[in-house]
């Protein structure tokens, strides 16, 4: 599969220091991908590959001399990564779900920050595993 994306996102809430607002932001995102059943369909995979640059970013910028933070526009930032993520059935009852994602977000152009920084909040690296087992019609542990 594939998918690619556009968005913009109103910065109304935020005005320069003359109180005019800032410009929208803009995203551009595209992804590829493939899912796969395996084992009679018992065993079901998913991988992923993206990308998403995010332009005129908003950063804050503290001025020392005041102690107040400025706001200023023109930050380009963008996420790349992948996903892998396998479901499986073991026997009639239990169902197992794992996944694993490598993110690599980073500045790439802001006034506030260097580029190559690294963009807080986002973890280069999760996963997650869920084990879920159905012991009666209507009750199941996870």
């Amino acid at each position: 599969y594939g998918s690619y994306a556009e968005a913009f996102k109103p910065t109304l809430s935020n005005v320069d220091q003359t109180g005019k607002p800032f410009d929208p932001q803009f995203g551009k995102q595209w992804e590829v991908g493939a899912k796969v059943d395996l084992i009679d369909n018992r065993l079901s995979t998913t991988v992923a590959w993206f990308t998403m640059d995010r332009t005129n970013q908003l950063s804050f910028i503290l001025d020392p001399a005041t102690g107040l933070f400025s706001t200023q526009q023109g930050g380009l930032h963008r996420s790349r990564g992948a996903e892998v993520e396998l479901q499986g059935t073991l026997g009639r009852v239990w169902t197992v779900l794992g996944s694993y994602a490598y993110l690599d977000a980073i500045v790439v152009a802001d006034p506030a920050y260097l580029p190559g920084r690294r963009l807080g909040g986002a973890p280069e690296h999760s996963g997650s595993v869920w084990l879920s087992g159905r012991l009666r019609e209507r009750f199941v542990v996870g």
